[in-house]
């Protein structure tokens, strides 16, 4: 995306979320044209970038949205209620992946010149080829037989298992019941349970089928959660799952997005139940689960791939869900131009709403937040209740650099 923008843009990064008050001082230094956010939702993240939009009041924002947009328990959890932060969300332009997600956002009451359907942005910058390098490297890392068919299934429910009561506390507090929470936590931790014991079963009645295939189970990246494998199968979290897609035999997941993914690769997929509807992207609903389980996935490792391929639906779901590949980047450019040429945003302007009127109504974190910008832009070092020292430190908040808009 940065070699498709950089001949007419100048492209700079800055983590909001880690460095909110830096963030604010290189906004109000650079005066960006357009502040690019990625996943920003509910008011925990709103109250991050506010002093960010604040410092920046004439810059245009565009929110990218990923799968998390269309999966049921995530609705009330990213959505405000609150008037301010749903003024914000609807001044900022959306980038979406389908007109699915598209008409989330116009139920949310975004307006159809704010949204920009261009796709599956990681889809378009990946070949899908089939790798025989990674495999053997992948192989030779973690000790996976590469004369054996892999399976490879992709967990995304130990994300879930492993929520503590933080995550639980601003899930109920943005209007997702306990006891939705509750069943969405029990049904994610009996469907693991279920493949462990599914697996344990095969391996005992059924060792031939371990003979010739390769079991690799992939939980959620960056969420350890002990689950009981059995010995003769591979627990893996480390690289990059398109890695592994590019040198598995089949795919199976619960109802991971990767799915869509390992079908671009022409991979057989399968999902393997019992299904978590709270916790599944819509067009999921599109691919049935496994007669068999576990156990359809297995036989499948030493069915010609051909065949396998001419009896799914998989393929197809995944272009409607990700988009085609080869128009995506130029969509995104699109956007970035479109919405880079457009007057200040109407969330300074209309309706009597203003930035500064939104960080108000934010909780104390976020006042706090704008203060620190505030008070080094105007030099006052003491602000009544703000502790010297942290305003020492923020007045020696390094700049990004260099920065010099182009004259078109």
């Amino acid at each position: 995306m940065y070699d498709e923008l950089a001949p007419t843009w100048n492209v700079g990064f800055r983590s909001i979320h880690f460095e909110t008050a830096s963030a604010a001082l290189w906004a109000l230094r650079h005066r960006p044209r357009v502040i690019v956010l990625p996943q920003c939702y509910g008011p925990s993240h709103l109250e991050r970038i506010l002093p960010v939009l604040a410092a920046a009041p004439s810059a245009q924002v565009l929110i990218t949205h990923e799968e998390q947009l269309t999966i049921p328990i995530f609705h009330d959890f990213l959505w405000p209620s609150d008037p301010a932060s749903l003024a914000v969300l609807r001044a900022c332009g959306h980038v979406v992946w389908n007109d699915d997600s598209a008409r989330i956002l116009d139920g949310q009451g975004i307006g159809g010149d704010q949204i920009f359907v261009c796709g599956h942005l990681r889809s378009a910058v990946r070949d899908h080829a089939r790798s025989p390098e990674n495999r053997s490297r992948l192989a030779t890392r973690w000790g996976v037989d590469p004369a054996k068919k892999w399976i490879l299934f992709a967990e995304n429910r130990t994300a879930l298992l492993a929520m503590n009561d933080h995550d639980r506390r601003e899930f109920t507090a943005s209007g997702v019941s306990d006891s939705d929470l509750t069943q969405l936590l029990e049904e994610a931790r009996a469907g693991v349970d279920s493949l462990m014991h599914d697996l344990a079963e095969l391996g005992r009645l059924r060792p031939d089928l371990l003979d010739h295939v390769e079991f690799i189970y992939r939980p959620h990246p960056g969420k350890n959660v002990a689950v009981d494998l059995p010995d003769w199968a591979h627990s893996i979290g480390d690289g990059d799952i398109h890695d592994w897609l590019s040198a598995a035999d089949v795919y199976a997941t619960h109802q991971s997005t990767s799915i869509f993914e390992a079908a671009l690769y022409e991979l057989p997929c399968f999902r393997v139940g019992p299904s978590t509807p709270a916790y599944t992207i819509r067009s999921l609903a599109d691919i049935p689960v496994a007669h068999e389980g576990i156990r359809t996935v297995f036989e499948a490792a030493g069915t010609p791939r051909d065949d396998l391929l001419r009896t799914t639906e998989v393929a197809r779901v995944a272009r409607d869900t990700l988009g085609d590949p080869g128009r995506v980047m130029a969509n995104y450019v699109q956007a970035f131009t479109s919405i880079s040429k457009r007057s200040s945003p109407a969330r300074l302007r209309g309706r009597g709403f203003s930035v500064l009127r939104g960080v108000l109504l934010m909780p104390r974190r976020l006042s706090y937040e704008l203060a620190s910008w505030l008070t080094v832009r105007s030099g006052l070092i003491r602000l009544i209740g703000f502790p010297r020292s942290t305003a020492r430190a923020l007045s020696q908040v390094p700049y990004a650099g260099s920065w010099k808009w182009p004259g078109t």
